[in-house]
């Protein structure tokens, strides 16, 4: 027991040793918006919090929170340093969470479940980017845990609730937690006295809920995002029944291999039903859905039908698969279904508007909750060393990904600056990255920033090893 404890102790120091590795990287996909309102603080102005709801459709209080700890324990550290460490610290909050989970069911939690969770390529990236995705998912995990396991104790249990009103607050989609409490208060005795109960035992956490979006109402005009993105949160019934299934597909994908392991059994994967099966599942998915929003594959990206076809199929095999895995479970039946019944409201409601891959990160902790207390890790051994041989590899071009893009957007700011027309050049590929360079200059554009050559005056290379990323400066 205790050689175990330590292993996974040593897990996470290499994780975390990993990642620290990349702390330099230049701040990519508006990390900086979360970083630069440190500001506010430096100069004591609301112009910063305003910039800030320019740019952001986040809540105010990750920002906030890094910015507040950075100027007072930090004046003289940058404050994206301070963002990425919090997010970074996901990690540890992960592993205690399901250490409590599996306490409770009485069930070992092996190492090999915390290396698989760690390889999976959102906690993966995101535990190295400045932004309150994976600490609000990580965090509300672990507040669930604290409620789930300590329901009769009171204050152990407002603790939880206590932190996982802040997940919230850093960052809304962590509510699934509320919905899966909600569930399981509701699951026995009579309606009203169950609601009395829930609001009596979490009334500090709704309190704390209406408070600060209360308070950012009085104070900005709008619960919990500006005027600015309100059409990224349009609702949309059109589209509705395709972003369902196309987000279940993806958290069906993003989990995998786990989430579709009984076809790792040679015996099931080779007969001919299931391979028609796959088949017609794809070419469904390639003919009649299409892919919104934020749900591509980053660097892995191929033709959106393609991807479409991709995700029904993951959708129909690990939809299966689950089935087969509910089956299995020894222990705590209610609980599981309550969990699964709550990551299917929680993809319900999120389906209605523009989806993104990063809001899966909650459900995701919850599906592999499932999975790892389902799974008789003797019977599929073959399955985690192929999880690893597989996830390994991703993580491996996705962080060289992050790194050229980190270097060459340096370089083609050192550049701009040095040549002085950054004032003049649309940044094109590189915005994401340094808008915040150039977002109040008027300047007519004279130059953009592009990945194909047309007459280029110069061009930047970024390189690690045999990989390379090449942009070019040209001439509007």
């Amino acid at each position: 027991m205790l050689e175990r404890v330590k292993l996974s102790y040593i897990i996470i120091f290499i994780f975390i040793l990993l990642h620290l590795v990349f702390i330099n990287n230049f701040p990519l996909n508006f990390e900086y918006v979360f970083s630069n309102l440190d500001n506010f603080f430096k100069y004591n102005d609301y112009k910063y919090i305003y910039e800030y709801f320019e740019d952001q459709a986040n809540t105010l209080a990750f920002a906030f929170f890094s910015g507040y700890i950075a100027n007072t324990f930090f004046p003289n550290l940058d404050s994206i340093y301070i963002t990425k460490v919090i997010s970074l610290s996901s990690c540890i909050l992960i592993f205690l969470g399901f250490k409590n989970f599996y306490s409770y069911f009485k069930k070992r939690f092996d190492n090999i479940f915390l290396v698989i969770l760690f390889l999976n390529p959102l906690i993966w990236v995101f535990s190295y980017r400045g932004t309150p995705d994976l600490i609000s998912a990580s965090l509300g995990f672990y507040a669930l845990s604290l409620m789930f396991i300590n329901y009769r104790n009171n204050k152990i249990y407002i603790i939880g609730s206590v932190l996982l009103s802040i997940a919230i607050i850093f960052k809304p989609h962590s509510f699934i937690y509320i919905v899966f409490i909600f569930l399981i208060t509701f699951s026995e005795g009579k309606i009203f006295e169950n609601l009395k109960l829930f609001l009596l035992k979490n009334f500090l956490m709704i309190f704390l809920l209406i408070l600060y979006f209360g308070y950012n109402y009085y104070k900005f005009g709008f619960l919990i995002y500006s005027e600015n993105y309100r059409s990224s949160f349009q609702i949309s019934y059109k589209l509705f029944f395709n972003n369902l299934l196309i987000y279940l597909g993806y958290l069906f994908l993003v989990t995998s291999p786990i989430s579709i392991n009984y076809f790792f059994k040679y015996k099931n994967i080779l007969k001919i039903k299931v391979i028609l099966f796959l088949f017609f599942s794809f070419l469904f998915g390639f003919l009649f859905f299409q892919i919104n929003g934020e749900m591509d594959l980053g660097i892995f990206s191929v033709n959106q039908q393609i991807m479409a076809g991709l995700y029904l199929s993951f959708l129909i095999f690990g939809f299966y698969s689950l089935v087969k895995n509910y089956q299995n479970l020894k222990y705590e039946k209610k609980y599981f279904v309550i969990l699964l019944f709550s990551i299917f409201i929680y993809i319900i409601i999120l389906s209605f508007v523009k989806p993104a891959q990063r809001y899966l990160m909650s459900p995701m902790l919850l599906l592999y909750l499932f999975y790892f207390s389902s799974i008789n890790l003797n019977n599929y051994k073959s399955l985690f060393f192929l999880v690893i041989f597989i996830l390994v590899p991703i993580n491996y071009f996705l962080t060289i990904n992050s790194y050229l893009n980190s270097e060459i957007t340096k370089k083609i700011l050192a550049s701009l600056e040095n040549r002085m027309i950054l004032s003049k050049t649309d940044l094109g590929v590189i915005n994401s990255h340094a808008n915040f360079k150039v977002k109040y200059f008027l300047d007519k554009k004279e130059y953009k920033i592009e990945n194909i050559n047309r007459n280029s005056e110069e061009s930047y290379i970024s390189e690690f090893f045999y990989f390379k990323k090449i942009y070019f400066l040209n001439k509007i």
